[in-house]
């Protein structure tokens, strides 16, 4: 039987009719205390549920398959086009089968692309016997559970070689919570989560992973033996060489890390996009700050293959891809033009001159990169700030006097405080804080105080009214700071621990989020995206500790930073009309989406210029003694 060319997609399945395809999918239930499925058939087009079989030994008979099968002839009077099931139901070979007889084309997938078809459907037959959850799902959740939560019939992702189903599946529900009380720095009945997943399978593999985990938060020699057990009993196990791999990228051994990594992506089952995701993600991360960009673009590009949507690899694309074009300038056409006239004795010759004359023009400093050569402006562009070979470095022991003129620091530290003395905070419907909260925020912000013009309060404000709240809870979320779960807000464990740290740790987590991990784009409200604001940020660092130790307006000092590079993104040239120009929006959107960030930060002092214009007023700018002391950058080499 000749089967239909090309993968199924969940756009693919709802664009069929009713009558037009049928679904055969299974759920687990319990009968007499042991574990059965129930098959159940059903058209897609219509979300008609033609009945079910209770299977106890995975496979049904053929009798009872058909019998199922007839029914829905009867429903309908006609047989559907095509008959689809999950790629490792161990029913496969039935299924196609009686669907070859009937003529019916037959098609599978992984079970995770019929999800949205299937969960209703469950949650509906799950509702006869049990309570309704208590709380909402979101759509975001949903999402992610897709992924995460293999088939009953899939590999399990602890790489055990056993289905989901006869492995991991029974202490699912254990572990799952664990992981979320983990999160929420609840470390004790956490632990207790994963005692009850012991008693019911033992302590395999998984399970020690998990606690290596859990202990990770509080005791890091509890951890690291877990995760050596863990390891000891399956080397193979894909999660503990992830959580291996991190561990080893923070203390800096690169060559190790892409190891552990490289063991996870193997071992990960090939259906578990999620983690395989997440883990090319990291393997791209490390070659790139190995410097090998050839790799790292294509660990990324795997990353997306598993799942297209993921922000995070698209942006790490886009900034390789900004890399391999950095050379690009007119200094190719100067070289081409010596290489005309001159001649080699050899290819190794000509090669050397070629290496010989890169190397002078890349080390030799330009005025249009404010005296930085182009190999220092490429590091100081293309590498990760906080990596081993990046420029700039960041002091956490600022002094909190210093840190008192940083009105963003001293209103997330005060509202991140008031998180932690109201949690858990109830989210509204549209995933916002609640008014109380808001108007508690509102009440003890200094930003509040000082800009009483920008935010209006009548006694009842909305996140979105409050959008300096807004921002900040978006960047806390980002840091990892607080999260959500069943409809409320929590701070984490990182977010106490940061709050009990001198200052500066938490300016220093603040920051890195802000200007790195936070779309600046964002604080445009409406207006056009300029990624190169944000891919240009460490240049305008250095360039406001070098340009602006003096007065300048903040036209004078843009003038200065947004150079040729980001004037010529391919973004820059789709913006503009016949009222104002590309140029100017530019100039607008970066004033507002760096310049007054750093004004938020306290990196710029600020005054009223003297020259004022004919509207409005003129700011002039200096570089601050916080930005000073928090921000250094050192050009000598590193290995």
């Amino acid at each position: 039987m000749e089967k239909k060319q090309g993968p199924v997609t969940i756009e693919m399945l709802s664009e069929h009719k009713p009558a037009e395809a049928w679904l055969i999918f299974r759920m687990d239930i319990l009968v007499g205390g042991q574990p059965a499925d129930v098959c159940i058939l059903m058209d897609i087009g219509s979300g008609f549920v033609f009945g079910h079989l209770i299977v106890l030994n995975m496979v049904p008979s053929l009798p009872e398959f058909e019998n199922l099968m007839q029914k829905a002839y009867g429903t309908l009077e006609k047989w559907p086009e095509v008959l689809y099931c999950s790629m490792n139901d161990p029913a496969i070979a039935l299924f196609e089968r009686t669907a070859a007889g009937k003529g019916i084309r037959f098609q599978t997938a992984p079970g995770q692309v019929f999800y949205e078809i299937s969960e209703p459907v469950i949650k509906s037959f799950r509702r006869v016997s049990a309570p309704p959850e208590p709380d909402e799902i979101s759509e975001e959740e949903k999402e992610m559970a897709r992924f995460l939560i293999p088939d009953s019939y899939d590999p399990c992702f602890c790489a055990s070689g056993k289905k989901f189903k006869f492995c991991c599946k029974p202490v699912f529900p254990e572990i799952a919570e664990s992981m979320a009380l983990t999160e929420e720095g609840k470390i004790k009945q956490a632990l207790e989560c994963l005692d009850r997943a012991r008693e019911k399978a033992g302590l395999t593999p998984e399970i020690l992973c998990r606690y290596a985990i859990v202990y990770s938060y509080s005791d890091k020699k509890k951890s690291d033996e877990h995760r050596a057990m863990c390891l000891k009993l399956n080397p193979r196990h894909p999660r503990a060489n992830y959580i291996m791999g991190i561990d080893l990228k923070e203390s800096g051994d690169y060559e190790k890390a892409l190891e552990a990594y490289m063991a996870a992506a193997e071992n990960y089952p090939p259906g578990d996009r999620f983690h395989l995701n997440e883990v090319w993600n990291n393997i791209g991360t490390v070659y790139y700050e190995l410097g090998n960009y050839k790799s790292a673009g294509a660990a990324w590009e795997k990353a997306l293959k598993y799942m297209p949507q993921d922000k995070t690899a698209r942006k790490n694309m886009e900034l390789l891809d900004s890399v391999n074009k950095a050379g690009t300038n007119s200094a190719s056409a100067e070289l081409a033009a010596i290489l005309r006239d001159k001649v080699f004795s050899s290819q190794e010759d000509m090669e050397q001159f070629v290496s010989e004359y890169a190397r002078k023009k890349n080390s030799s400093p330009l005025d249009e990169l404010g005296g930085l050569s182009p190999l220092q402006a490429a590091g100081l562009l293309y590498e990760p700030q906080g990596s081993a070979k990046s420029p700039i470095t960041l002091s956490s022991s600022i002094k909190e006097a210093l840190l008192e003129n940083s009105l963003f620091y001293t209103d997330a530290k005060n509202i991140l405080t008031l998180f932690n003395k109201l949690q858990p905070v109830k989210m509204t419907v549209s995933k916002n804080l609640n008014r109380k909260f808001v108007l508690e925020a509102y009440n003890i912000s200094e930003y509040a105080k000082k800009n009483p013009e920008r935010y209006y309060c009548s006694g009842a404000m909305n996140e979105d009214d409050f959008w300096w709240l807004h921002i900040m809870r978006v960047v806390f979320s980002l840091a990892g700071l607080i999260r959500i779960r069943k409809g409320n807000f929590y701070v984490t464990a990182d977010g106490r621990q940061y709050l009990e740290k001198p200052g500066g740790e938490l300016f220093v987590k603040l920051f890195r989020t802000f200007f790195y991990k936070f779309n600046l784009d964002y604080l445009s409200y409406g207006g056009p995206d300029i990624s190169g604001i944000q891919r240009t940020v460490n240049f305008s660092l250095f360039m406001a500790r070098t340009y602006c130790s003096d007065w300048k307006t903040c036209e004078d000092f843009t003038e200065k930073v947004v150079f040729e590079g980001m004037r010529l993104d391919k973004e820059y040239d789709r913006i503009g009309n016949e009222y104002i120009s590309a140029r100017e929006i530019l100039v607008s959107a970066y004033m507002e989406r760096f310049i007054q960030a750093m004004i938020d930060f306290g990196f710029f002092d600020t005054k009223e210029s003297d020259n004022k214009p004919e509207y409005g007023k003129r700011v002039m700018i200096r570089t601050s003694e916080l930005m000073k002391s928090f921000v250094n950058f050192d050009f000598q080499p590193r290995t």
